[in-house]
């Protein structure tokens, strides 16, 4: 990884000290993206910020989205899906309990 990417990540840190703020490297995290037909991936740079190694993931949730390192959006689907097969399964026990709901 180049010398100016650290340098960036140096500089980020103190302008969110200057403005009273603070960067957490514990809940920080990087994804190196690249594309599907390109699937070579930089070697994990150990990326340190306030002196502590920030987490390198593959995937990760941005804005209620889960996006990969290829941004492919299949894992999100995936969680959608699953959570509408959960919410109708649901309804089809209320609808068979003849529970009335008002």
């Amino acid at each position: 990884m180049p010398k100016i990417f650290f340098k960036h990540i140096d500089k980020i840190t103190k302008w969110c000290e200057v403005h009273s703020m603070s960067a957490n490297p514990k809940k920080s995290i990087t994804v190196n993206f690249s594309t599907i037909h390109n699937r070579h991936m930089p070697p994990n740079t150990n990326i340190t910020m306030k002196g502590e190694t920030v987490e390198d993931v593959i995937t990760t949730k941005y804005l209620g989205v889960m996006v990969d390192n290829h941004l492919i959006l299949k894992n999100h689907v995936d969680q959608i899906a699953q959570k509408a097969r959960s919410l109708i399964y649901t309804l089809l026990v209320l609808k068979r309990s003849r529970i009335p709901l008002a």
